[in-house]
């Protein structure tokens, strides 16, 4: 899974943030991506809390979540 991961951001521009404030903070200023990957406990604001907030500016881009206990996301997704 790693590799795939590395494989799929080698080739594509990204952006890394080390909390939900900095991603925010990023759209707020107009920055758009194609696809969004969320960490479900994210420092700051949590990953749901994040894809919440994207949604009301972006209703069409993918949100994707990581995290090691599966079942938080079933929460993600109501």
């Amino acid at each position: 899974m790693n590799q795939a991961i590395f494989t799929l951001f080698v080739c594509a521009e990204y952006a890394v943030f080390t909390n939900g404030f900095e991603v925010l903070s990023a759209l707020e200023k107009g920055k758009h991506f194609d696809i969004y990957c969320l960490d479900i406990f994210m420092p700051g604001f949590t990953g749901i809390e994040v894809a919440k907030e994207i949604r009301a500016l972006d209703k069409t881009a993918p949100i994707v979540f990581f995290h090691h206990r599966g079942n938080l996301l079933w929460r993600a997704m109501q």
